[in-house]
């Protein structure tokens, strides 16, 4: 797929499943190739897993999974855009479920 220079639009997309999105593991979590729905454009996002040390031993604490916000960063260009924007995509947002 190409990328499709579409009109900056803020719109929420449907939940995507983690799963397709080539999940590879890096130090404390996971990241994720995506590709937004909206412009096709395609991007990796890092998501750190909910480990935590707890008091004096460190005992661990592992938070459940959650879905994991997304915001189209594929930083092409989209007309548009505010420019006070700091974030580089056409607008779409989604989840990625685990």
């Amino acid at each position: 797929m190409d990328h499709d220079p579409i009109a900056y639009e803020i719109k929420a997309f449907a939940d995507v499943p983690a799963a397709n999105c080539s999940p590879q593991p890096i130090v404390d979590g996971t990241e994720y190739f995506v590709v937004c729905p909206a412009c096709s454009g395609r991007f990796e996002i890092q998501h750190v897993n909910g480990t935590y040390r707890v008091g004096i031993f460190g005992r661990r604490v592992t938070t459940p999974p959650a879905p994991i916000p997304v915001l189209c960063e594929c930083g092409l260009s989209h007309p548009g855009r505010p420019a006070d924007e700091t974030v580089h995509g056409c607008g779409a947002a989604w989840r990625l479920t685990q």
